[in-house]
This record gives C-alpha cells, structure tokens and sequence, in this order.
C-alpha cells in the first residue's frame, strides 16, 4: 500500500466535498478557498489531499493558531473516503502527516478523536503517535457528552549550533543570555525542572496559556525540546528563555519569542511568571530585555503580542512598555472550553527607540 499527501487539484474539489460530507452552502464555500489554496495556510487552516494509486481517498486538516498554540506545533484531523476506510489507509495517512510536519520543521503533531471512534485510536496507535490522555466531556451533542482521546508525534532535530556571530537580519543565533536590573535570562536547563512545575503545573497559572496543566513529565519534555531548538531561521523558529533572580539563580518565569514573518522581519513575543513573585515588576523588566535585544541584536522591525483579553496582568505589561492595541478579537477561538477574546499588541522599532530618547 502507498499513499501520498499532497496539494488539491481544482478536479478534486467535487469528490473533496463528497469525502468530507459537506454540504451546506456556507461551508463548500469556505472549503472551496481551502481547496484552491491547498498547501497554504488559510484562517490557521492548510488543507491536503490524501492519494493512493492516483485516486483521491481523503483529506488531512491541519491547524497552527499562534493565539493558542506554542510555535512548532500543528493540530491534526483527517477523513478517509467510506470506501476506502478498514484498509490500513487512516493509519499510513497519520504517518505521512506526521512525516509532512517534521520535513516542514514543526517539532510536535497532536490529534484527538472521540473515545467511541476505535478505528481512529488504532491508527493513532499503529502510527506510533503516543497517547495524552483522555478529554472528558469535551463535547456535548444533544445531551449526550463524549470524550477524547489525545494523541502527539514529536520530532526534536539534533541540529547542531549555529556561531554565535550575528549576521545581518534575522539569522540563526546561539542561545543568547540576557541581563536587566534583577533578572538574568537565560536558555532552560534540566535543573530547572522543580522551578518551572511550581507554575506550568497551576491551573490559574497556565489558563490564559496554550499549555495544560503539566506533569513534571512534561516539564521535562518542553526543558527537552527547548535545548534542541537552536537554529532561528525560519517562520515559526522560536527562543525561550528562563528569568533568573539574580540573588540566587531561582528561575520565576519565562518569555519566547518567535519568527512569525522572516521577510517581513516581525516576531511575536510571549511571557508567564510565577504567580508567587507576580506583582513586583518582573515581568516587565523580563520583557523589556527581551524587546531591547530583538530589536537591536535580532534586527526585527516589528515586535506583536496577543493576549487574552482576561489578563489583565499581561495587558498592564504590554501598555508599560508602549505597545499599541491594533486589534480586539470578539470570542474568536474556542480555547480550554470556552469562547475567547484575545487583543493585539504591536511595537514597531522606530517606537521603541523613540521610547528612549525620551
């Protein structure tokens, strides 16, 4: 058996539609764009199509949204034509996503499926994707709830590290350290493990986050995948740091920031503190290093944030430092089971270099 995922052909819309059983105006509208546009990124969406001896048999969706979810990571969902489903083709077309996303330089690919759909689970399963855990109630159907089963790949390069010379541009950089009045930033390390759980594992903590409440498993994990992320080349590539108390090296928080246009020289930056040392102007101090050092080390032009708009400890952040609101997003994601709005912040460097000659 071979398949292959690959961009639509505009002949393929009709049978598209007939595999994925749409049918309302609305939506073959909106899944014809995705189709004319296969292989793109369309309203977080990139749709693929699934091929076996020439004939179209399925559809992979894939998901990225950077409101939610952490840079190098993609949500997957597929559906297999009826006539091709019990075959073994669900199973090969999860490995040739997972293949897709890793070639494309996502770290991880996660997919969930409803607990009663014991096809999908053994082709999570045969696919060699781990299990995460159960979603209960996620959804509630005519009274009825379902839960999930969650699923990941994930794929960490052993890249080697790039010199540490900074050329012109966005480019790829060792892991810089980063200093302010109180706080030195710095890569993650394995050390760290105890400091981080301490607020990846609290559930106030991590509620405006795209993480869910972590086990010290997945502590471990994302201090992991955070020491293989050396290169800062392409669209998505990211850097994390850990913000360290001067006084005794305790780390209290972190900021990533990531490339979210290398043409367009614009990053997006992100921050969580632990909720024991919040108040006293860390986070603030944190991410003013980091801004300093994106836009006179790293070249950036532009500098973005999104922030639930129910953090209002974040918004402070922003509006400190002189980002402007662009955007309000009105209950634009369904984010941790609920309806979310979200802001848009932005700085560009001119502002910022404005900012201190004042």
């Amino acid at each position: 058996m071979t398949i292959s995922i690959r961009p639509y052909r505009e002949s393929e819309f009709e049978r598209a539609c007939a595999i994925r059983s749409i049918t309302s105006e609305s939506s073959i509208e909106r899944f014809r764009v995705a189709v004319a546009r296969s292989g793109e990124w369309v309203d977080h969406y990139l749709h693929l199509a699934i091929e076996s001896d020439g004939e179209l048999i399925g559809d992979v969706q894939l998901r990225h949204c950077p409101l939610t979810m952490p840079p190098g990571v993609i949500h997957f969902g597929i559906d297999i034509a009826e006539t091709a489903r019990g075959n073994g083709f669900g199973t090969e077309a999860v490995k040739a996503s997972a293949k897709w996303a890793f070639a494309k330089g996502y770290h991880r690919i996660e997919g969930s499926t409803d607990s009663e759909n014991l096809a999908m689970r053994r082709a999570f399963e045969k696919a060699g994707w781990g299990f995460e855990g159960i979603q209960k109630s996620l959804f509630v159907e005519e009274g009825v709830a379902h839960d999930y089963y969650s699923f990941a790949a994930t794929h960490v390069a052993q890249a080697p590290v790039e010199p540490a010379e900074k050329k012109d541009g966005v480019d790829s950089i060792q892991q810089s350290v980063l200093k302010s009045e109180r706080l030195i930033l710095t890569a993650l390390q394995p050390e760290d493990e105890d400091d981080l759980f301490e607020y990846q594992s609290d559930a106030e903590t991590v509620r405006y986050i795209p993480w869910p409440m972590r086990t010290r498993t997945q502590v471990r994990e994302a201090i992991s995948a955070s020491l293989h992320t050396r290169t800062f080349t392409r669209n998505d590539d990211y850097l994390l740091f850990a913000w360290r108390l001067k006084e005794n090296g305790k780390v209290i928080g972190q900021s990533n920031i990531s490339i979210k246009s290398k043409s367009d020289a614009t990053a997006e930056i992100g921050w969580v503190i632990n909720p024991s040392f919040a108040g006293r102007g860390y986070a603030t101090e944190a991410t003013e290093a980091l801004i300093t050092f994106a836009f006179e080390e790293l070249k950036f032009h532009r500098i973005t944030a999104y922030i639930d708009q129910r953090n209002s400890a974040s918004v402070r952040v922003a509006e400190r430092l002189g980002m402007r609101r662009e955007a309000a997003y009105t209950k634009d994601e369904f984010f941790k089971g609920e309806w979310a709005s979200a802001y848009l912040y932005a700085l560009l460097e001119e502002e910022w270099r404005e900012r201190d000659q004042k």
